[in-house]
């Protein structure tokens, strides 16, 4: 089973690259995006999960955005996690024309276990406020699904999938979709190194902008 899950799996990311392959080299951005992940545990039922991030283009010659989240967790059910938390985010962080925008957000987390297959669902519900614009709320939608593929250092080595749909108050339609598809690689008991590709796809007035996108996401947990 686990040797037709690698199979499929990769199968995917080939047929993936035949699709950005076969698009006008005009249409796909191709960006490099890393991550650093922090998950507290404060109680049985209670966490901090704390985020930095860094987007460039794939070449690294250009920071083109950087941000910080701070998230509470608490596990309400064992199928219902609860999620506020505020996301700060500054474009062009080096250049002139930088500027800022916050985000408080409230997710909720929908999951459950099946042997091997955790399908999830997340929905979230944030506030946009960018320097010199109106703001606007947005809210997004994501069904995913992680399998455990074997076991490393007493952690599960996971394959997760997943793709998100968010419509926001400004336009009152479907405005963005993500992608994704990566591994969970566990180093230790308390640090993974996350691989993993993504295509996001921007609604812009006239047509879609799309994003080729290689990320790693450096996780610990205490």
């Amino acid at each position: 089973m686990n040797r037709i899950i690698l199979v499929r799996f990769s199968l995917s990311l080939v047929c993936l690259a035949l699709v950005t392959q076969s698009a006008p080299a005009q249409d796909w951005d191709r960006e490099l995006w890393l991550d650093q992940r922090f998950s507290v545990s404060l109680s049985p039922k209670t966490f901090l999960l704390l985020r930095f991030s860094q987007r460039a283009n794939e070449d690294v010659s250009r920071l083109f955005e950087t941000f910080v989240e701070l998230d509470m967790g608490f596990h309400a059910r064992p199928w219902l996690t609860l999620m506020p938390g505020f996301f700060y985010d500054r474009q062009n962080p080096f250049r002139p024309n930088s500027r800022s925008e916050n985000r408080p957000q409230l997710a909720i987390l929908l999951h459950t276990r099946r042997y091997r297959w955790r399908p999830n669902l997340r929905a979230l519900l944030e506030g946009r406020f960018l320097s010199e614009e109106p703001g606007f709320l947005r809210f997004l939608l994501r069904p995913g699904v992680e399998y455990d593929l074997a076991t490393y250092k007493d952690r599960p080595l996971v394959l997760f999938l997943s793709d998100e749909f968010a419509f926001d108050s400004r336009s009152g339609r479907f405005s963005r979709n993500q992608f994704q598809v990566g591994l969970s690689l566990p180093a230790t008991p308390r640090f993974s190194i996350i691989p993993y590709y993504l295509i996001e796809s921007n609604r812009l007035p006239e047509w879609w902008d799309h994003d080729h996108i290689w990320g790693f996401t450096f996780s610990w947990r205490f």
